[in-house]
């Protein structure tokens, strides 16, 4: 079905109408957190962290035992379970060229935890001691005054309830990040971590798995919020895990009312003053206009249509005018084999097929005329034993013929402004197994007789080809979209990042197997597995309002996103899982952030690849998705299809 409408702001604020009606309200049980807002709650779990870490600095005053006194106490907000650092100070040191002193040298200690509070003093326990040290009488402690780093766990439901964890994680994020307080990794970079380090979330309910984080864990503190069911109701516990000393420190409890109505994702209710489900495919998350004031909905559209069963494994797909004949035709690829065919009715009927090699490992399929002769080329990123042997397609009026082959390189085709050539984005392939893409992402073009490299771009070290997208904009100025390692969305323009989401969007990129050489403890990459795959996708599109839009792909839950890569002791993967339910969701840029508009949600099958073009000759585009409905197996076929969803009549109008 379709979830269209204006939405909620996913960064920085949300419709209360919406959310309020979908989560909870929290009342008081047991002495439990109490408010009519989830908010109000969850704010307080901030609070009680942000109390947790008051910026003092005192003295040790004496010491009994494993005991240490300190001159700390109620009125400067010390409480039990409190860590603080214990340092020495050393000899002061100066600018070499004028003299000044700039400060001293330190020396750390250990730690200690406080275990007795009064109103002038505290009395607090040896948790830790560096090796070879003591702790003695006018050493120092402190809780530092800098970013506490501090990790935010997925919620783990131990209730027999499911119910989407979305709006409390993004609402924690951005509470957290709003006190500054605290650099906080998400929930997705702390399930890598933990992924790693071959620890399950359930894990960290029991003492022994706590013990396991210690060693060399990239955060101070974690953030573990386990949901159980009391007495019919939900509770979520928020609960501080200290990873240096292993202690758990219970901030506080909230109780969720109603959890009948958190089973269901707010992107997914129907219109607003009807009883059921809506007999239209696509749905308004509420009464506003879709697209703008001055352009209101335009009612019901057209039913999605679907191809024949392909016995096929889909890997991805483009579209366009590969026969320069003024027909988009679309352009399949699975593991070893590329077709291409033309949509007839509700029949694919192929066109073309270069047969099927053991040898070839197909990642990712892109077309655009970039050469400017009028014919849309096919850039075909494959995989050929460990390296990257991709080419170009082109069609010379018979059949079609490989015009640039065997390039070390990842490809992307993207729309270019105006009266522009399309945009190639190319990447070369690493050999390390923390990622297969090697800085920088570089611009080709087509320059007399073969593509050549015009410019690389200023991004981030890292960034994927499949994690970038450039707006097609005679706007000199306008923000690129960028895919954070952890799945968000990001605007970046002049090397700063304007913006982040705290939503997770896109799919897992690409699974790659990496086989260790044991007798040079080297890594090299080896053939993409079986069920790899490029799903990373961002297609802009242009309103008729002349505000950009554009199309992403999003996860059901964070959970479904895993990167990073993890080992054993022959091998590494790359990427995450291939079974990720996805949503393609229209976003647009209102000139602050990215508003989400609408998505089309229940999609049949795993998305594989998507495209926005008019494939059925009626001059309206469509938004033509790919997609795999079973793997197949020993004794089954594996079985694919192609999806064409009809945007809204007066959007469709808008982008002809």
């Amino acid at each position: 079905m379709y979830a269209w409408g204006t939405g909620q702001r996913i960064f920085r604020c949300f419709v209360p109408g919406v959310l309020i009606a979908l989560l909870c309200i929290l009342a008081p049980v047991n002495g439990l957190a109490q408010d009519t807002d989830y908010r109000v709650g969850l704010a307080r779990i901030v609070e009680r962290l942000k109390d947790f870490f008051p910026p003092v600095e005192g003295v040790v005053v004496t010491l009994q035992g494993k005991q240490v006194y300190l001159d700390l106490g109620a009125a400067k907000g010390i409480r039990p379970g409190m860590e603080l650092s214990v340092f020495r100070e050393g000899s002061e040191f100066r600018h070499p060229l004028t003299g000044q002193v700039l400060g001293r040298l330190e020396e750390d200690i250990g730690i200690v935890k406080v275990v007795e509070v009064r109103e002038r003093y505290s009395v607090a326990e040896i948790m830790s001691l560096e090796k070879g040290q003591e702790i003695r009488v006018g050493d120092k402690c402190r809780i530092t005054g800098g970013p506490i780093r501090l990790g935010l766990l997925p919620i783990l439901n131990l209730s027999p309830i499911g119910f989407n964890q979305d709006i409390f994680i993004t609402f924690l994020l951005d509470q957290l990040r709003a006190t500054r307080r605290f650099d906080v990794a998400d929930p997705n970079q702390t399930t890598v971590w933990l992924l790693e380090r071959h620890i399950e979330l359930q894990d960290l309910t029991q003492p022994a798995g706590i013990d396991r984080l210690k060693a060399d864990f990239p955060v101070d503190y974690l953030l573990f919020l386990p949901v159980e069911q009391l007495e019919g109701r939900l509770v979520l516990h928020a609960k501080l895990i200290s990873i240096k000393v292993g202690d758990v420190h219970e901030l506080t409890s909230v109780i969720i009312q109603d959890p009948s109505q958190l089973q269901q994702s707010p992107f997914q209710q129907p219109l607003v003053g009807t009883s059921g489900p809506s007999s239209s495919i696509w749905e308004l998350r509420s009464q506003q206009p879709i697209w703008s004031v001055n352009r209101p909905f335009g009612g019901p559209v057209d039913a999605i249509r679907r191809s024949q069963r392909l016995k096929r494994r889909l890997r991805g797909m483009a579209i366009g005018d590969v026969m320069g004949k003024g027909e988009n035709l679309i352009v399949l690829i699975e593991q070893t084999r590329l077709s291409i065919h033309r949509w007839d009715g509700q029949q694919l009927k192929q066109v073309w097929d270069n047969g099927s090699q053991s040898s070839r490992d197909y990642l990712a399929v892109d077309v655009g005329d970039v050469n400017g002769n009028g014919i849309a080329e096919i850039f075909v990123t494959n995989m050929f034993f460990g390296t990257l042997s991709s080419f170009v397609l082109e069609y010379n009026g018979k059949t079609f013929q490989p015009i640039w082959e065997h390039v070390n390189r990842f490809f992307r085709v993207m729309p270019g402004a105006p009266g522009n050539p399309p945009l190639l984005l190319t990447q070369r392939l690493s050999s390390s197994p923390e990622s297969p893409f090697l800085s920088p992402i570089s611009l080709y073009g087509w320059q007399g007789d073969r593509y050549a490299r015009i410019a690389d771009l200023n991004l981030p070290k890292g960034t994927s080809v499949y994690e970038v997208a450039i707006p097609p904009s005679k706007e000199k100025d306008a923000p690129l979209v960028l895919v954070t390692p952890a799945g968000k969305l990001r605007l970046w323009k002049d090397g700063q990042s304007l913006w982040e989401s705290n939503a997770f969007y896109t799919a897992p990129a690409v699974q790659f197997i990496y086989q260790r050489e044991k007798a040079r403890d080297t890594v090299t990459p080896s053939r993409i597995e079986s069920e790899g795959f490029i799903r990373h996708r961002i297609l802009f599109l242009a309103g008729g309002d002349g505000e950009t839009e554009l199309l992403v792909t999003r996860p059901h839950s964070p959970g479904g996103f895993v990167g990073g890569y993890f080992g054993s002791a022959s091998s590494f993967r790359i990427g995450g899982p291939s079974n990720t339910q996805v949503d393609i969701t229209l976003l647009r840029d209102d000139g602050i952030g990215l508003t989400e508009v609408g998505s089309i949600t229940s999609i049949e099958g795993l998305v594989m690849d998507y495209q926005l073009a008019d494939v059925d000759g009626d001059s309206k585009p469509e938004i033509v998705v790919a997609v795999q409905l079973s793997k197949g197996g020993l004794f089954k076929k594996p079985r694919s299809a192609i999806l064409l969803y009809p945007l809204p009549p007066d959007i469709a109008a808008a982008l002809r």
